[in-house]
């Protein structure tokens, strides 16, 4: 009876945490160093580890890729581009791509140019059309 118990509150504590931490599936991608475009990241705080990071940005619609420092717990957030930009030593940094980002609320964050539940569809047939 006791073991049953516990079994029933464990599932039950992994079933609030999924709800409240949906997964988001990422791509490791390229740190480029640049010090002139350094600054372009949407958010910069620290963080214990790059699957917390991964949190962060997974909490964020806006949010398509990530860098994690471990040497100083750096943990920023980029709304554009494929590749993470930072200046200076980046030893012990890596840079990750939203694939899929599933948020809290139920909606799903697809990478530009896909659609569809799991961001299976391509979007195609949309022309940009420039004037001057």
């Amino acid at each position: 009876m006791i073991q049953l118990v516990y079994l029933t509150i464990v599932s039950m504590a992994v079933n609030v945490l999924s709800q409240t931490h949906p997964s988001s599936d990422y791509s490791e991608t390229k740190i480029i160093s640049d010090i002139c475009k350094a600054n372009e990241f949407m958010l910069s705080t620290t963080s214990r580890s790059s699957l917390d990071c991964g949190n962060t940005c997974g909490e964020n619609p806006e949010c398509r890729r990530f860098s994690f420092c471990l040497s100083d717990s750096t943990c920023k957030l980029y709304q554009h581009g494929t590749d993470c930009i930072l200046s200076g030593d980046s030893t012990g940094c890596t840079c990750f791509r939203k694939n899929i980002g599933r948020n809290g609320d139920g909606t799903i964050t697809c990478p530009m140019g896909f659609y569809g539940n799991n961001c299976q569809q391509v979007v195609e047939g949309i022309y940009i059309v420039l004037t001057r």
